[in-house]
């Protein structure tokens, strides 16, 4: 046999060999399911529920559509006189991350944004220490049904809002744990017994499994060909809402704002006396807004005080500009944690807080807060934030300047505060502070857009205000031993200047020439003098009008809503110059 008839004959064989594989694998493809189902059919292994979860069966769970919550997130409900009550804590988690629990107060709010409605014991019930509220007041409430399945101690919530797809069992159908021929049962299904329908990624209409739920609660997956047509409704429970519409506090918050983009800037008079001063200098034509710091929280009298002037207020309106007053705890400390936590510290303070805006005039309100040490205070500081929203009744925007890093705050959830105020002005510096371990830019230009590109993850573009520095910080390390001294707080002139008295020029002979760092987007220079005897190296990355319009690029690229300056003392004309190209 010749090479040529030799390979022609192989591949004839081989093309064979493959065409009786196809018709095998498309003959098993048809026939599979028949077996499956027989093998299944065969396959009695029924293993109750709580024993296949090593649970208790006096205790109740919650299923959450297709989800069963376990005891390991949330602590277990409760059913008391036949009653099912959800812990407070699942509802936060699930449902509105706006309820509240004041453990001080031993009150539960719940709060929209217009109003806010509170329960004591009586309409909810607290087990060790812990709250739990009705199903009935659940239902009241919000778009859910809550069902107590005292076969298997198993409340189902359902979101009133979804429709429900649900299918009739064909015939007698094995309810798995998991989508394996192999897994115990569940449950056996009879014929005509409806089920509710979960289909994902893995397992979809056209799939071999199909994930239910069964009318008691349980969970688990079926053959998709033992299932009849599938039917989706809306089962609605019939109640009466307690409000005028169920609370949906999801959705993202519409500004109260009508002005185009925002340039603010911060004032930090600590006297009545120091807004007098400040308004022998008029406001820049491209301010919007001037945010000058007014009231500051006093951890004794659980008050506000205030270094407010009406006349300010006459005066920035005189020149278009309008007026939120910053209200801050930087000089009070951790104290503000005391007044957050008491209820009626929060109701007090919020109420000077409306005076404050309908006598004076107040065109807004900044809130920085920035003490909040520990992480259960976090709710608080939402709760607060919720209950001036409601108090001032959108009738002034309302903006929280908040810190940008979220791994080293994680109390500071910016996306509940921005479901609940008009702005979030993000404070993008401090990248390096006085106490830092080494010296640094205060904000380098990949550390502030790092920053932006989180927060937006989380509040949206038109509400977040892009808070930028014109301060700077002096870095001094004694050169004999390499030992830290107190860094210098200064303005762009006063740095500038000071370095200048030391050789640190622009010029191009300059002995010590100031040097554009592209990736920081700051000058930067060093020189060495004696202070008080000793020898210091002095370093500074100069935040100057160049580097405020790198940051400006950031405001631009990502659409945001505007800028907020800290703070006007620290500025010059050439700063301002700059930003009018942008307002």
């Amino acid at each position: 046999m010749s090479i040529k008839r030799f390979f022609a004959a192989l591949f004839t064989f081989i093309a064979i060999v493959l065409v009786i594989i196809a018709v095998f694998a498309v003959i098993w493809w048809l026939i599979r399911p028949q077996f499956e189902n027989i093998r299944n059919r065969d396959n009695r292994d029924v293993i109750p529920f709580h024993d296949h979860f090593d649970l208790d069966p006096a205790i109740p769970h919650i299923v959450l559509e297709g989800q069963r919550i376990r005891e390991t997130d949330i602590h277990p409900p409760l059913i008391h006189n036949g009653i099912a009550y959800l812990p407070v804590c699942f509802i936060r988690e699930y449902i509105d991350p706006f309820m509240f629990w004041d453990t001080g107060a031993q009150m539960l709010f719940v709060t929209t944004l217009y109003e806010m409605r509170t329960y004591r014991h009586g309409h909810i019930r607290v087990a060790d220490g812990l709250p739990f509220i009705p199903a009935d007041l659940v239902m009241g409430l919000y778009p859910f049904t809550v069902t107590h399945h005292a076969e298997y101690n198993m409340i189902v919530v359902t979101d009133d809002r979804q429709p429900q797809t649900t299918a009739a069992a064909t015939s007698q159908a094995p309810v798995r744990y998991r989508p394996d021929p192999q897994a115990p049962i569940t449950v056996n299904l009879n014929s005509g017994e409806r089920v509710t329908v979960f289909w994902d990624a893995n397992n979809g209409p056209d799939g071999f499994w199909t994930r239910i739920r069964t009318a008691d609660g349980l969970l688990g997956y079926v053959q998709t060909s033992l299932l009849g047509t599938t039917r989706s409704q809306i089962d609605a429970a019939e109640r009466t809402p307690i409000l005028d519409d169920f609370i949906d506090n999801q959705q993202p918050r519409t500004p109260n704002w009508a002005g185009g983009r925002i340039n603010l800037v911060w004032e930090n008079p600590y006297t009545v006396a120091a807004n007098a001063a400040n308004m022998q200098t008029p406001l820049d034509e491209s301010l919007t807004v001037v945010s000058p710091t007014w009231f500051r929280f006093n951890a004794e009298s659980k008050e506000l005080d205030s270094v407010a002037s009406a006349e300010y207020v006459q005066w920035a309106h005189e020149q278009g500009v309008q007026v939120w007053p910053n209200v801050t705890d930087t000089s009070a400390g951790s104290g503000i944690q005391g007044i957050l936590s008491d209820a009626t510290a929060r109701r007090r303070v919020i109420e000077q807080l409306v005076h404050y805006v309908e006598t004076l005039g107040l065109d807004g309100l900044s809130i920085n807060i920035e003490s909040i040490i520990q992480f259960r205070y976090g709710p608080y500081f939402v709760q607060f934030m919720r209950e001036l929203n409601i108090a001032l009744g959108r009738r002034i925007p309302i903006m929280a300047a908040m810190k940008p890093d979220l791994s080293a705050n994680p109390h500071y959830r910016h996306d509940l505060i921005a479901l609940t105020v008009d702005f979030i002005a993000l404070m993008a510096y401090n990248e390096h502070t006085g106490t830092s371990s080494s010296p640094g830019p205060v904000a380098s230009l990949p550390w502030v857009e790092r920053r932006v590109t989180e927060t937006l993850r989380v509040v949206p573009a038109d509400q977040l205000i892009l808070g930028i520095h014109f301060y700077n910080r002096v870095w001094r390390t004694a050169v004999s031993d390499n030992t830290w001294r107190p860094s210098a707080h200064w303005g762009m002139d006063r740095a500038v200047a000071d370095f200048y008295r030391h050789g640190v020029s622009w010029e191009e002979d300059a002995v010590i020439p100031w040097e554009w760092d592209p990736v920081v987007g700051s000058y930067y220079a060093e020189f060495a003098a004696v202070v008080d005897g000793e020898t210091l190296r002095h370093q500074l990355w100069l935040d100057c009008p160049r580097s405020v319009g790198e940051k400006m690029q950031l405001f631009v690229l990502y659409q945001l809503a505007g800028v907020a300056g800290w703070s006007n003392e620290f500025t010059n004309q050439a700063v301002w110059d700059l930003l009018g190209r942008y307002f």
